[in-house]
């Protein structure tokens, strides 16, 4: 019988995950640190959201109007105009 020759391209030699020498507890460990950090990061980014959408209705209170740079008051027609245009 005549062999068959089988083209390998590069990265398709093997489709089974490379194996690590990190064990896999301290690999788990390390996964859950990342998702305590995240969800921490998560929390902070949630009161900060808070934080400003607070700001954000106390300006509109006081007469200040929120633009995507930042404040101007309601009386400012210069500024104004070139935020609408």
């Amino acid at each position: 019988m005549k062999s068959q020759s089988v083209i390998r391209f590069p990265g398709t030699a093997s489709r089974r995950p490379r194996r690590t020498s990190t064990p896999p507890n301290e690999t788990m460990q390390e996964v859950e640190a990342l998702r305590r950090d995240l969800r921490d990061a998560q929390f902070i980014l949630v009161l900060i959201g808070r934080k400003l959408t607070r700001a954000a209705k106390r300006a509109d209170e006081i007469g200040y109007r929120v633009l995507d740079a930042g404040l101007q008051t309601s009386n400012d027609s210069t500024t104004a105009r070139k935020a609408n245009q």
